[in-house]
């Protein structure tokens, strides 16, 4: 998977799907984080923001968390957003940093 220009922290629009039989939704993008919720094998999702190896995505039924993109296969190539998303304010608002704001 090539995101070379996709590796520093930005607000990203793209879809994607998952490739394993349950993937944990994180509350932060780190391991050790609260799991909210799982992907499951097929399930695309909506990726709203990348952090290295961890993109925040939102579910069908508007779950939003965070995945380890190496269990997800984009759909199509991921486009730079300078706007931030409408949707899910509370939890894009808690994933970004000031320097985001």
């Amino acid at each position: 998977m090539e995101i070379d220009a996709l590796t520093l922290p930005h607000m990203a629009h793209g879809q994607a799907d998952c490739t394993v039989k349950r993937l944990w939704m994180h509350e932060g993008s780190a391991l050790n984080s609260k799991i909210i919720g799982a992907l499951t094998m097929g399930e695309r999702v909506t990726v709203w923001q990348v952090e290295a190896e961890w993109w925040l995505v939102q579910r069908d039924d508007g779950l939003t968390g965070w995945a380890h993109s190496g269990y997800l296969k984009l759909v199509a190539p991921l486009v730079r957003s300078l706007v931030r998303p409408s949707v899910a304010p509370t939890v894009l608002a808690d994933a970004l940093t000031q320097e985001d704001v």
